[in-house]
């Protein structure tokens, strides 16, 4: 009787560990909520003056809304539930344009670091792809170009 009895206690622990870990760690509960903090950065950043956006962004508020319309056009990038376009790529240049670390980034930004490491490595891989897309055309452009000035040479040789 006692060995059913430590075997029960000790399935009950097995059962109450499980219900635990799937709590904490399976049913994801947001860190923090929309925070006024991460509102008003991004809207004195989008919305204040343009030396303000240089400085946090290394970009100017016309080039950043051009970027983040160029990355939702060709869908490298989407907004999400808790993040837009434009949060994720401001999150982006606040890590590169001033060294900043992930635990920095969570404070004005009100994410979690998954949350900011996972946008981070999104924006990275469209930039990425966008990066390639635009050297083929300056590379298509500069052998059009060159292919142009040498058929000029070849004619002036010509002459």
């Amino acid at each position: 009787m006692d060995d059913i009895d430590l075997e029960l206690d000790e399935m009950e622990l097995v059962a109450a560990a499980a219900g635990y870990y799937y709590y904490s760690c399976l049913t994801k509960q947001p860190s923090r909520g929309l925070s006024p903090r991460r509102c008003e950065f991004m809207t004195e950043v989008l919305n204040g003056h343009d030396d303000f956006c240089r400085e946090m962004l290394r970009m100017d508020k016309h080039v950043f809304h051009k970027l983040c319309d160029i990355l939702r056009q060709r869908a490298m990038l989407r907004d999400t539930s808790g993040v837009m376009i434009e949060e994720q790529l401001a999150i982006f240049l606040n890590i590169v344009g001033h060294n900043e670390r992930n635990r920095v980034i969570q404070e004005r930004f009100q994410h979690s670091g998954e949350t900011i490491s996972r946008h981070f490595n999104n924006v990275l891989k469209a930039i990425k792809s966008l990066s390639r897309e635009v050297c083929n055309l300056l590379s298509s452009q500069h052998l059009q170009k060159f292919t142009t000035m040498l058929d000029f040479i070849h004619i002036s040789r010509l002459q």
